[in-house]
């Protein structure tokens, strides 16, 4: 439930004193981080237990193993009833000695779980239990039994898997039903505690729309951070840790789980470290801001040339860095450009041609059948008044109106095959063609280029003579053929 920008928690407080009764009672709870997970013994069969109480609508599995004597039959819930899942693998009258025992043995043989009331088996039953509600696409609850489960699940993750632990898209919402933490903050991700959150709610925070749209390795959806960072000194730690590294992933050339590497002047080697300093996380950040502060590879080629150069690792040594990279990018921004207004002035020259070649194909076409047309009306009319003025006979006359029209079918069907594509071919591979013969320019400058109201006028005069010459020849043929059939009739 969301109430303006805070999340109604407060639905979790009954849940965990039913859990918090189970495991009074002996039970065992598992948190796996997604899920929840109680195992214990119950006291007859699982068909008759109602233990479950207010958690049954967020059971998302569970299973019943009734055991006896190494054997055991296995249940599992299907829509909120019991179904035997598997037998054991000796037979009832092999598995109980009382005869009502084989009877009822011989039932749950043949799936009646009604049977299983009256077996003398131990009974064990595990559920898992997933608390998080569904709170649309952007928004991901996730619900833990207390505090150490989130530092194990950050601990024991890489700085490289930070993808799997920060969402693609939306907020990310840690709750933990035990412990008393205060709330903490970090971008899309926010931890708390159920006795801690203020009235039973959270805070929904957005992240900035100046960091929402940046795709370096998951670095931005972390770095909006608030709250007490002494409350989560694990999770803390491992975040800010992994947007350093997430960082220097980003600027280098390549990398693997242990080390990243930089192509320059030279080639060098770097090992990530496994903990990182308050001020190299510091640095990190003033490397990304200037890194990425504008879409251009020039930044990143200029850091790589100099970062390069280093024997011992850099990741100290950041305003040196900057200082040194500041020079060479300018450099490589006054080439960029130059080649970029070349890149231009190429990409408008070929679709000029290119809609000069259509244009003037699609003209000659539509003249061509023009002239075809007018030839094949006189060779019509020729033959009608030669068979008019009995020059040539009826049959004669039939047979030259036949190969008429089957001259216009065969330069119709070659339209289709060949002609129709080829005026159009310079047109419609023009956005390909600019892609691969320029490097500096940007998708939506090349759609600008093949898009301009030029190359959409030659396409439209493309489309209106491939439908004019079709109807042209199409109406001949039609014609020819309705005139031999009338002939013949």
């Amino acid at each position: 439930m969301i109430n303006s920008e805070r999340l109604d928690i407060a639905y979790l407080k009954p849940l965990r004193d039913t859990v918090s009764t189970f495991i009074a009672g002996g039970w065992t709870v598992i948190d796996h981080g997604r899920f929840i997970r109680l195992s214990g013994h119950i006291e007859g069969a699982p068909t008759v237990w109602d233990g479950m109480g207010n958690l049954g609508a967020f059971v998302t599995f569970a299973v019943a193993r009734g055991a006896r004597r190494g054997d055991e039959i296995k249940l599992h819930q299907v829509n909120g009833s019991w179904e035997i899942l598997s037998l054991p693998d000796v037979q009832p009258d092999q598995w109980f000695s009382d005869a009502d025992q084989v009877k009822f043995a011989r039932q749950a043989w043949e799936c009646q779980t009604s049977a299983l009331t009256h077996l003398d088996l131990e009974w064990t039953v595990e559920f898992d239990l997933d608390f998080g509600k569904t709170l649309g696409s952007d928004l991901d609850l996730r619900i833990n039994w207390d505090p150490s489960s989130m530092d194990q699940l950050y601990s024991k993750e890489s700085n490289l898997d930070l993808a799997a632990l920060v969402p693609s898209s939306g907020r990310r919402i840690h709750i933990s039903l035990e412990g008393n933490r205060s709330e903490l903050a970090f971008g899309a991700l926010t931890f708390a505690s159920l006795d801690a959150a203020q009235n039973a709610s959270v805070e929904i925070r957005s992240v900035p729309e100046s960091l929402s749209g940046e795709s370096e390795l998951m670095v931005a959806k972390i770095l909006y951070l608030s709250g007490d960072k002494a409350s989560w000194p694990e999770v803390s730690g491992f975040l800010l840790g992994a947007a350093c590294a997430s960082i220097w992933i980003g600027v280098s050339s390549d990398h693997t789980k242990t080390s990243i590497e930089f192509f320059g002047y030279k080639r060098v080697n770097f090992t990530i470290p496994a903990s990182w300093d308050p001020h190299v996380i510091v640095g990190a950040l003033r490397l990304r801001e200037w890194a990425f502060s504008e879409k251009s590879a020039d930044r990143l080629l200029a850091l790589r040339q100099i970062i390069s150069l280093y024997t011992e690792a850099p990741f100290s040594y950041v305003d040196e860095i900057l200082e040194s990279a500041d020079p060479i990018y300018f450099a490589l921004r006054s080439d960029a450009t130059a080649e970029a207004l070349r890149d231009t002035r190429d990409a408008e020259t070929h679709a000029q041609q290119a809609v000069r070649l259509s244009a003037q194909g699609a003209v000659d076409l539509a003249k061509l059948a023009g002239e075809r047309a007018l030839t094949g009306l006189i060779a019509v009319g020729a033959a009608v008044i030669a068979n008019v003025t009995e020059v040539l006979d009826a049959e004669v006359t039939t047979a030259i109106l036949g190969f008429i029209a089957g001259y216009f079918a065969l330069i119709l069907a070659l339209f289709l095959l060949v002609d129709r594509r080829a005026i159009a071919l310079p047109i419609e591979q023009l956005n390909s063609e600019i892609e691969r013969k320029v490097t500096y320019l940007s998708p939506t400058v090349i759609q600008s280029i093949s898009q301009s109201p030029t190359v959409l006028g030659a396409l439209k005069l493309v489309i209106v003579t491939r439908i004019a010459v079709v109807c042209i020849y199409g109406g001949i043929i039609l014609a020819l053929g309705i005139a031999i059939f009338v002939r013949l009739a």
